[in-house]
């Protein structure tokens, strides 16, 4: 069971190891100077649709009138962004499926149109982002990095209530002491890089553990999930172990994200 465990974990966080670095390959024109974010923008939107349980999939027609106006806080250009735009491209992605047939090469939004082609979130990114706060959020920072900085985009995640989307503290496992603050990783040289950026001291590495600085440890268990605990010492957290039945399992894996530490702070 152990070992069908770890592979499930495996495949699960190259899956989702891919996937974000689909959204972070996005394309971005930026023929203006300024970074033309429609695709991120449909994105965010189908995401709030799968965080509020709302159907898969909508007809162009449908969506629309709501993408006409979130879009337009980040039109580039004197004229308005049409959303068949990114509708068609997105389906380039594993993020993206577009009902109907092949579009023809040259206008595809023409095609989106006529045909008022369904379009939504894979059913697998569907159910990530319904069911994993943590990857959603990690997948919504991916998004947002290219996007405006506020008012613009504050006010549109508020818009999408996705502003709150920040759970993954909550599905962590939490130390006795101490605040603290993750974030997703899928590589354990992250850290260190990401420690070494937040101005930590560097840290030195054993077998299952990571010591970031003198305060703050990272302990790795089997299925590579971190928990941060401000020491290794007595008392520092263990993961649960994996559940014993195949259902429990594919909910209990995506739960074993990999976490690292970003800052501590008294106030968090």
């Amino acid at each position: 069971m152990a070992f069908s465990y770890k592979r499930i974990m495996a495949a699960e966080h190259s899956k989702q190891a891919r996937l974000l670095s689909e959204l972070r390959d996005l394309r971005v024109d930026r023929q203006t100077g300024v970074a033309a974010v429609y695709q991120q923008v449909v994105l965010l939107r189908a995401i709030s649709r799968a965080v509020k349980a709302l159907p898969r999939l909508e007809s162009y027609s449908a969506a629309a009138p709501e993408l006409q106006s979130l879009l337009r806080p980040f039109a580039v250009a004197s004229t308005q962004p049409d959303p068949a735009l990114p509708w068609a491209a997105l389906r380039a992605t594993s993020w993206w499926e577009l009902q109907g047939q092949p579009l023809p090469p040259g206008r595809p939004r023409d095609a989106v149109k006529k045909g008022d082609l369904r379009g939504g979130l894979h059913p697998d990114v569907y159910d990530l982002m319904r069911d994993d706060p943590s990857f959603r959020t990690s997948a919504i920072d991916v998004l947002c990095r290219t996007m405006r900085e506020p008012p613009a985009l504050k006010h549109f995640l508020q818009r999408l209530q996705l502003s709150g989307a920040d759970e993954s503290r909550d599905m962590a496992p939490v130390p006795a002491d101490g605040a603290y603050v993750v974030e997703d990783v899928y590589d354990r040289s992250e850290l260190h890089a990401t420690a070494k950026r937040a101005g930590l001291p560097p840290g030195n590495a054993t077998e299952g553990i990571t010591t970031v600085g003198r305060e703050l440890c990272v302990f790795w268990n089997p299925f590579k999930t971190a928990v941060v605990g401000p020491s290794c010492g007595a008392g520092a957290p263990v993961s649960t172990p994996p559940p014993q039945d195949a259902d429990s399992m594919r909910r209990h894996e995506r739960l074993l994200l990999v976490f690292m530490v970003r800052e501590v702070s008294p106030s968090v």
